[in-house]
């Protein structure tokens, strides 16, 4: 009887990869005849065999891979290891992950030629290096649980604000398009829309707010400037929350704060900018 054959695709950087082998290799021993796990690396075999004899784990098993394996990954193309091609009688019975190679499995495929297991699902068009949800990149967009969206002035969309509850109360969606800075502070205020001008404290300029006659700016070039749209996606929760996850949103986007303050029993708006600082990631 022909053998049944597991390509155990493996990497150096891959824990579980390694975590696995010394079970594949007594589970090699147990079926001896009948079985063969052959480990394959696209990695060379000078950084194998330098990083096997770092690793406990590997130079106890006295491990021998498949090296430089670039073109037979070519031929069972996959994202993530371990990734576990089982073949029989010359053709592939199936892929599985790591988990899925254990003795009962093993028995049950030797035993009825039919390998019962969950398949391995690998997004092969998957690209990390591409914004996550973006033209299908791992996934249809409807499938997020929380979203914020930040955009500059869009041409052709209506100015307003929405709240929506989606269907069976699953995600709300809070959005402002083309809107300025107190439209979308209003969204995280309420009871911004109802105070009037003189009850508005604004600390930074504001020609930031509304366009100026003599600011030399056409309503295009100014709306470009400073309007914005904005979207927030969220599961259901308390109003405060999700107002309070906008106004952190507005800062990080903005760098402004807004805030309710009560003066001699009269309620005021304060809105006010802050430094922002960022990290570089090196």
């Amino acid at each position: 009887m022909k053998k049944l054959i597991i390509l155990d695709f493996w990497s150096t950087w891959c824990g579980s990869c390694i975590a696995a082998m010394p079970r594949f290799h007594i589970l090699n021993d147990m079926f001896e005849a009948d079985l063969e796990i052959l480990p394959i690396n696209r990695q060379s075999k000078r950084h194998i065999e330098t990083f096997s004899r770092g690793n406990k784990i590997l130079d106890s098993l006295r491990l021998y891979s498949v090296t430089d394996a670039e073109a037979v990954s070519l031929f069972f193309p996959h994202k993530m290891v371990p990734h576990e091609v089982w073949i029989k009688d010359s053709i592939v019975q199936g892929i599985t992950y790591a988990r899925d190679v254990n003795e009962e499995t093993i028995k049950k495929i030797l035993e009825t030629g039919v390998l019962k297991t969950t398949s391995k699902i690998d997004q092969l068009d998957f690209d990390s290096n591409k914004a996550f949800l973006i033209d299908n990149n791992g996934g249809s967009d409807s499938t997020f649980k929380y979203r914020s969206i930040f955009t500059p002035f869009k041409k052709g969309i209506p100015s307003r604000t929405s709240i929506v509850i989606g269907a069976n109360r699953e995600k709300w969606r809070m959005s402002a398009t083309n809107m300025g800075i107190l439209g979308l502070f209003g969204l995280a205020f309420p009871q911004l829309n109802r105070l009037p001008q003189e009850q508005l404290i604004i600390n930074f300029p504001k020609d930031k707010l509304k366009r100026q006659k003599d600011d030399g700016l056409s309503i295009e070039a100014w709306n470009a400037e400073n309007l914005y749209c904005y979207e927030l996606n969220v599961p259901p929760m308390d109003n405060e929350q999700w107002r309070k996850m906008i106004r952190q949103d507005l800062e990080r986007y903005l760098g402004l704060v807004g805030r309710i303050e009560y003066r001699n029993g009269a309620e005021y708006f304060v809105l006010e900018q802050v430094e922002r600082k960022y990290n570089t990631i090196k």
